[in-house]
């Protein structure tokens, strides 16, 4: 990936561009258009995963049920639509910790830094 400041911004831009959205209400609405499900599940490893196919026609986001927050929930899937959709991010799978998601230390890893970046310019607004 490019490293370039407004990389995550402009996909975000771009994506609700091409998808013919103003906002994000319900996040399924979203996820199903880029041919993505979502499952919640038991985990002590991870709060968020991406797995799908090499040419990213479809895939599955994974996230940890015992989030509490409805909002840190909304923001892991979207960090994992960030790996979906930005290049150069995992050819098939990410696997997110609770440290990565949310977190903008800077020795993070620029991936988990871009995917945290574009919920706060796409999913993660409702408009409400």
């Amino acid at each position: 990936m490019e490293r370039s400041v407004s990389s995550p911004e402009v996909f975000a831009r771009e994506l609700m561009s091409q998808l013919d959205l103003r906002r994000v209400g319900k996040l399924s609405d979203l996820t199903s258009r880029l041919g993505l499900s979502v499952k919640e599940v038991d985990s002590d490893d991870f709060e968020g995963v991406l797995i799908c196919r090499e040419d990213r026609s479809k895939g599955i986001i994974a996230v940890r049920r015992t989030i509490r927050e409805e909002g840190r929930k909304r923001f892991a899937i979207c960090h994992e639509i960030g790996h979906y959709i930005l290049p150069g991010h995992g050819a098939r799978q990410c696997i997110c910790k609770t440290d990565d998601i949310e977190s903008w230390r800077k020795s993070m890893p620029e991936q988990e830094l871009a995917a945290n970046r574009l919920p706060r310019n796409c999913c993660c607004h409702t408009g409400k």
